[in-house]
């Protein structure tokens, strides 16, 4: 057999399903080369059907794609190991900003900048806790926190949070309606 002995019961449900149902058929699996190298192809066949909508011939494909399945997974690699590494410095800059946010007082100026600094860190931290699960991405399901805010404090807090890093420029809004947006805050 030419199919992979892993991708056989996959390719089998999927082609029967197809020849049965005679709908277009999609799947990823690998076929072993005359050097005794398996690849991975993408397949894909549609039914010919004539004037009475009896299918006549099925028209396939299958693709190579094994060099793009070895740049996703040098990607996916890459994900995982930058993402990793970026857990230990926000680990320990969390632990500062916490003990310099117990420190400060509450009447001094600077506390603001603290607590928005630990709010960035931990949605940096949770960022890159996604990025760990490289297959919420590869899958598409990388969670959105969805929910109904004031886009104007949106707009507030977003130049709030910028507004110190520029030392000549002045963000100011010179319109801004109150609305509500259903989006990920």
């Amino acid at each position: 057999n030419c199919v992979h002995p892993d991708n056989l019961p996959r390719t089998i449900e999927v082609y029967t399903a197809g020849l049965k149902g005679g709908t277009v058929m999609e799947l990823e699996n690998r076929y072993l080369r005359a050097d005794g190298v398996y690849r991975w192809h993408l397949n894909r066949a549609l039914p010919v059907r004539n004037d009475r909508g009896e299918i006549e011939l099925w028209v396939g494909t299958a693709t190579d794609i094994e060099d793009i399945k070895q740049i996703q997974q040098q990607k996916d690699d890459f994900l995982g190991i930058a993402s990793h590494e970026l857990k230990t410095p926000l680990t320990s800059a969390n632990a500062y900003l916490q003990l310099m946010d117990r420190s400060v007082p509450d009447t001094n100026p600077l506390k603001k900048f603290v607590k928005n600094a630990l709010k960035q860190l931990n949605r940096l931290e949770r960022l890159t806790a996604d990025l760990l699960d490289v297959s919420k991405i590869n899958t598409g399901k990388l969670p959105y926190e969805y929910s109904t805010f004031n886009f104007n404090k949106l707009l507030q807090e977003t130049i709030s949070n910028i507004q110190h890093t520029f030392s000549t420029h002045l963000l100011i809004i010179k319109q801004s309606d109150h609305f509500e947006v259903n989006g990920d805050y």
